[in-house]
């Protein structure tokens, strides 16, 4: 089911192998899951990007008074 399904997780699996008449728990599925090293990558996961530098700006708004 999960070669059908490939982006199913295994709490999804779950749902639909209770539906089949399967009494599983989702421990086991989980279990299963992770002996057949089908994980779920995630959408973004490949895209590794770096945080911007922070400039000398300090990000207010408003300009240093001067009083005199």
């Amino acid at each position: 089911m999960a070669a059908t399904h490939v982006r199913y997780g295994y709490r999804r699996l779950t749902v639909l192998l209770r539906r089949e008449g399967w009494k599983i728990g989702a421990k086991r599925v989980y279990r299963l899951y992770d002996e057949e090293n089908l994980k779920v990558r995630s959408a973004g996961a490949e895209e590794n990007y770096a945080a911007p530098a922070r400039s000398a700006n300090t990000g207010h708004w408003s300009e240093p008074v001067l009083v005199g």
